[in-house]
């Protein structure tokens, strides 16, 4: 559910670090091109954010992440953020923060474009009166990608390994269930376009794994129409306050959502298993979780699962907790601990036993 750029605090903080990163890229050749030929294990991400009172910077943060093994980032835009109003469309910031990842970092970039973002509509706010299939919809995203694959091509092009329209849209179209055909008539439309301005990289939409996805059969109709099956994974129980199933449920699960994208390639935008007794977990069952899913990653093929990313790196802090449960509308003390409790460190930097479980590898 938690991405890595979610609401005005955290955009803020992506454009900032778009900027750092241009002038330290600015006279740095290319290393380490993400696409490295001959590599058949999935890509691996690791959500990158700074505990809050950490002296350290992004690029360190960055540079340590890949250190550990991590070779992808996930990137989250919202719409209505990005492109609030009907005006030209900059996207210089996301240009210069993806020739940071890959061109310093050589990480590969994975970028969802959130025209939903799990229980919110995320139409700029001129637009939401409108279907979603309106012509008029439809002409501004079609504008909106073509600022970004125009950003992302000119001088010289930056590769995505994939692209996404949406975040976690089965959330949203179970509760707004008479929007669900026009949705779907818009992704038909924005995937013709998209591979008409970007053709060979694979477009898609995330939806949360069918184990816990609130209409898994919604899900799979809007995963029929893309290129790839995107999934956010949380193994929680049915009708629990977020409660974890154990750890052991990793390899089932990982089998169960492989059947379920059928013959197309799948992908795993977030992985997360929180360290708090709250969710039925420990340290101990969270770092017991990350071996797990280091060691399935280590036996996945690209050609199957093209990426896979855990999140979070850094718990977030209390204050960032309370902004996500106003934005979702949930407070319940099982949310609450969920969002908390995500990171591979604590919200002071401190490690738990999930990073050296990390460090480990397969």
């Amino acid at each position: 559910m938690p991405a890595p750029l979610r609401g005005t605090s955290a955009t803020a903080a992506l454009f900032a670090l778009a900027i750092l990163l241009a002038a330290w890229t600015a006279g740095c050749g290319g290393k380490n091109s993400p696409m490295q030929p001959g590599v058949t294990r999935p890509y691996l991400g690791l959500t990158a954010n700074l505990a809050p009172s950490e002296a350290s910077s992004y690029l360190t943060v960055l540079s340590r992440v890949r250190s550990s093994g991590a070779d992808m980032q996930y990137v989250s835009l919202q719409w209505d953020t990005f492109a609030p109003d009907p005006g030209p469309i900059d996207a210089s910031s996301v240009r210069a923060l993806v020739d940071g990842l890959e061109g310093l970092f050589g990480y590969a970039v994975y970028l969802n474009l959130a025209t939903i973002d799990t229980n919110n509509d995320r139409r700029p706010l001129y637009l939401r009166a409108r279907a979603w299939d309106d012509p008029v919809v439809e002409a501004r995203l079609d504008s909106t990608i073509d600022a970004l694959v125009s950003a992302l091509q000119h001088p010289t092009p930056r590769p995505l390994i994939a692209f996404a329209i949406g975040n976690e849209v089965d959330a949203y179209l179970s509760a707004h269930p008479s929007e669900r055909l026009a949705y779907e008539r818009l992704l038909a439309h924005e995937y013709a376009h998209f591979h008409a301005v970007l053709p060979g990289t694979p477009v898609g939409v995330s939806t949360i794994s069918p184990m816990n996805s609130p209409d898994a059969a919604i899900a799979d109709s809007i995963q029929a129409l893309g290129d790839l099956v995107i999934y956010t994974y949380y193994p929680f129980q049915g009708g629990s306050d977020f409660v974890h199933r154990p750890t052991t449920t990793l390899e089932p699960d990982f089998d169960a959502m492989s059947v379920r994208a059928g013959a197309k390639p799948w992908a795993l935008q977030e992985v997360g298993y929180t360290s708090s007794p709250v969710n039925g977990s420990s340290g101990a069952a969270q770092a017991d979780f990350v071996r797990r899913f280091r060691a399935r990653i280590g036996r996945e093929s690209r050609d199957r699962l093209l990426f896979a990313n855990w999140f979070l790196y850094t718990d977030f802090s209390s204050t960032l907790v309370q902004q996500l449960t106003g934005y979702y509308g949930f407070t319940s003390p099982g949310f609450v601990a969920y969002l908390g409790n995500l990171g591979l460190r604590d919200s002071l930097g401190g490690d738990k036993p999930a990073w050296a479980a990390w460090k480990q590898g397969p």
